[in-house]
Order: C-alpha cells, then structure tokens, then sequence
C-alpha cells in the first residue's frame, strides 16, 4: 500500500508532493492576507474612536521642540522599548511619574542604567541627552498593586541624570498651586503622537479628590505620563503639577489626575531644583512659538530680530493672556 504522497504514473511522486505543497502555502497566504485585512479593518475602527485622555475634542496643538520652554521637555525612554514625559526643573534634575519607573513584568524598579532621557527630541532627533544616575521615588508611592487616587497622590519620581543638560535645554521653575491658578497649560509626548510634543493651551484644573490628586481637564493620553502642568508666574514657566493618570468623571467625562507640586518641591529643591526657570542657550528663544501663539490669539505676530529677554517677555504676555 502506498501513501499519500507517493502515488505512481506517469506524473510521478515529485508531481504531487510540490503540488500539496503549492496548496498549503496558498492557504497560509489566504490566511495571512485575511489576518492582515482584520488587523487593518481593526485599527481603522479604533482610530474613530477617542483616546483615553483625551475630553471632548482633541485640543493637543504640535510645539517646537527646539524652542523654550519645550526644550526643556523630553522623552524617558526604557530598554523595554516603553516611554512616558518628564520636564527639566534643574542642571541635571529631572521630574516625571514614579509609575514609569516600574517594569510590570518583573514587578520591580527599572535599573537606572537602563533609562535615557532625550530632551527636546522630535522625530528622531533631539537637542540633548543623558543617562540616569539614580532616582528618588515618591515615599507613598507603591508599585504593582491597584492604582488609585491613594497611590496615585504619591506618582511623582526624581531623577538625576548623569550631565548637566538642563544648561543647554533650560529648566521649569517650581512653585504650588496658588487659589487662583486654575487656568493651567500642559505639554508633553503622547502614544498617538510620540516623535513630536503637543500641548493643551489652555486646560483647567477643575478639583480635588479626597486624598489630594488634583482633577484636570488637560488632553493627556498615555506617554504623557510625568508631563508637566505649568503657568506663568513671576517672569518664568513654574510647573504646579504632572499628569500621572486618566481617573474619574465628572458629568460623564473622565478626569486626568495630577500631583501638585507642594507634594515634591522641598525634596526637589533640596536636590537641585531651581524655583525660578532658565531658558537654556541663547538658540532656545521662543521665536516661533510667540508667532504661533499670537496667531492662535488672533494678534500681530511680534517683530522680528528681537532680542531673547524680548521672546521671553512677549511669551510671557501671550501666556498670560491665555491662562
């Protein structure tokens, strides 16, 4: 008896073993391409929905990179191939959320050398970077069990870096939230947009959750993570809090939560934070962004070939003008 496979004729054996052969690759590829079609049907339906973070429409606007005080915002990047947000509040300080510390799968803090911080980066490139040295993670904060606004009030990581990059990028100010500082402005890297930074100009802190994480209303999606919610306050961007979650609702729209700034700032200060901010190199005047933010006010753009405290003093003005 023979098997199949192996009939004899005129044909031969070799025949029918490419021709089975030829019949399950043509499978295998009807299977692939039907896959693929479901993947891609998949994704088209996902991308008509909204992203978690994000309250209504999407109000997140690209912000030059290159530019103050966006430089002084970057990417925190892991060997996991994962990324969250973290601001520049000093020479070689860094501040983001305790949470992007954590590997979920070894449930246990990431090895310091295994994270790199990329400032001022966009698509690809960046102004500069730095290694991690150690951090400081906040005392309440837990990894690994349920995430709440109990945990959630204590998602705040220092980090220093191994150079002084912040001399060449700048660095926010620090300060708490004041009564009236409700008009709030956000920036940061997203997990819809993460090669370029985007900001919500402006958003609002809108309250405060029982054990103390302030409630905003800020477009933040996940990679935003540790993203800095700053004003500006006496001639300089100070950040009051960072984006940590996407939590509660209010009138059926879902909340981000935010760390205010009194949380962290004496043990920032102590560790080389600065209260007032530093535009970093004289390349990093917000040229760009003042004539962006006057168009989007409806307003002249400002002159060029002004000086650098001029691009400050006129970002100031049109910050002010839209907290």
């Amino acid at each position: 008896m023979k098997s199949h496979g192996e009939h004899e004729g005129p044909l031969g054996p070799s025949f029918f073993t490419l021709h089975f052969s030829t019949l399950w690759i043509i499978y295998y590829a009807r299977y692939a391409l039907n896959t693929l079609l479901l993947v891609i049907l998949t994704v088209t339906t996902a991308m008509g929905e909204p992203l978690r973070g994000v309250k209504g429409d999407d109000d997140r606007i690209p912000v030059d990179a290159g530019e103050y005080p966006w430089s002084a915002i970057g990417r925190l990047n892991n060997s996991l191939g994962a990324f969250c947000t973290g601001a520049m509040i000093g020479r070689r300080l860094m501040l983001t959320a305790a949470h992007c510390l954590w590997n979920k799968k070894t449930r246990d803090w990431m090895p310091d050398g295994s994270l790199h911080f990329v400032a001022g980066y966009h698509h690809g490139e960046y102004l500069a970077h730095a290694t991690v040295k150690r951090h400081t993670i906040g005392p309440g904060f837990r990894g690994g069990g349920t995430y709440d606004a109990r945990i959630g009030v204590h998602d705040w990581a220092l980090v220093e870096l191994n150079e002084d990059i912040g001399t060449t990028v700048g660095w926010f100010g620090l300060q708490s939230l004041g009564a009236g500082d409700t008009r709030v402005l956000r920036a940061g890297y997203g997990q819809d947009r993460p090669h370029l930074p985007t900001a919500h100009l402006p958003c609002a802190i809108v309250g405060r959750s029982p054990e103390g994480l302030l409630l905003h209303d800020c477009d933040a999606v996940s990679g935003d993570s540790g993203s800095p919610i700053f004003v500006w306050h006496d001639g300089g961007v100070r950040i009051v809090a960072i984006h940590v979650s996407t939590m509660g609702k209010s009138k059926g729209a879902a909340l981000g939560g935010a760390v205010g700034t009194a949380t962290f700032i004496e043990s920032a200060l102590r560790g080389g934070a600065s209260a007032k901010g530093y535009a970093g190199a004289a390349e990093r005047a917000p040229v760009k962004t003042n004539r962006q933010l006057a168009s989007r006010r409806g307003k002249a753009p400002p002159p060029s070939g002004v000086t650098d405290a001029d691009s400050l003093a006129t970002l100031g003005r049109l910050l002010q003008g839209i907290q």
